[in-house]
């Protein structure tokens, strides 16, 4: 059953390429048609399917090296370098913003949610699948270059974002803690 787990979404995926569909949408409904016959019987029959993707998500990031040494070996434009940022900040906050709009989770984590966000992975395939399919040359290149530096700017802003973001999360849970104990013990001593 895991080899079956494993090849179903290649076999599907080839097959939907060569009638000329979309390989992406015939994988992701074959996952859901599977999931649906097997109901909650699957988590032992994707382990090797884990196994596999792990290996291919090391390669990927492999080949992205090599990728984003091309896509910004011809330096980077300063109104690139600009919508990137803006892509990265402000375009991520707002549709996460518009999206929680009367969930009742405060300000500060719908900000968290917006900031934190992962981008990566679809965005190097995507990026790799335009670059491969639009005609050679300066849109190509373009495409190639806006997605490697969305990526790096996304793993910078990981990197130093989530750390901060937590220690920002820990002070303010350590002062509402240490005010609650403050107020429980003048409450405590006037009694």
């Amino acid at each position: 059953m895991r080899l079956v787990v494993l090849a179903a979404p290649l076999l599907t995926y080839a097959l939907a390429v060569g009638l000329g569909g979309n390989g992406f949408v015939a994988a992701f409904v074959c996952g859901i048609v599977y999931h649906l016959r097997r109901g909650s019987r699957t988590e032992l029959d994707v382990e090797l399917t884990d196994d596999a993707g792990f290996v291919l998500a090391a390669g990927m990031w492999f080949v992205f090296g090599a990728v984003a040494m091309v896509g910004l070996s011809d330096g980077v434009d300063w109104r690139i370098a600009l919508f990137v940022l803006v892509a990265l900040t402000v375009a991520r906050v707002i549709p996460i913003g518009l999206a929680m709009a009367g969930s009742g989770l405060p300000a500060r984590q719908v900000l968290a949610l917006g900031w934190l966000r992962p981008r990566g992975t679809s965005t190097i395939v995507f990026a790799l699948i335009a670059f491969n399919t639009l005609p050679e040359g300066t849109v190509a290149n373009l495409t190639l270059t806006v997605a490697v530096l969305v990526v790096l700017g996304s793993i910078v802003l990981h990197t130093v974002g989530v750390p901060v973001t937590i220690a920002g999360r820990d002070r303010r849970a350590h002062r509402r803690a240490a005010a609650e104990r403050a107020t429980t013990g003048d409450a405590s001593s006037g009694q």
